[in-house]
């Protein structure tokens, strides 16, 4: 299993490292109690990546520093969101970059 992870990791990067425009990913594609979130930024910076329900409620705002790989990769817990879609937004300088809706199918 532990391979199987890894391996699907390293072809996330991969296709994030070859891609040239500012993006979000998440893993699985539905929001399940944890996954992955892979974010790919063109420039290095600080960025913000702000999680909001299908009301438009702020749910989560984490800062993110984008480094010299031009890539940030963490886990959240997803169990406490209700069922739903949720919009993930990459801000920089006040202005989205990037968006992607995901839908949370339980609760």
């Amino acid at each position: 299993m532990k391979k199987l992870i890894t391996l699907f990791i390293f072809l996330l990067f991969t296709t994030f490292l070859f891609s040239q425009e500012n993006t979000i990913k998440i893993s699985p594609k539905s929001l399940n109690s944890w996954s992955s979130i892979l974010i790919k930024a063109e420039k290095k910076g600080m960025y913000y990546l702000i999680i909001k329900d299908s009301k438009g409620k702020q749910i989560l705002k984490k800062e993110v520093n984008i480094s010299n790989k031009k890539i940030f990769a963490f886990k959240n817990n997803f169990k406490n969101y209700k069922k739903g879609n949720y919009s993930f937004q990459l801000i920089q300088n006040d202005s989205i970059i990037s968006k992607i809706d995901i839908e949370k199918i339980k609760e």
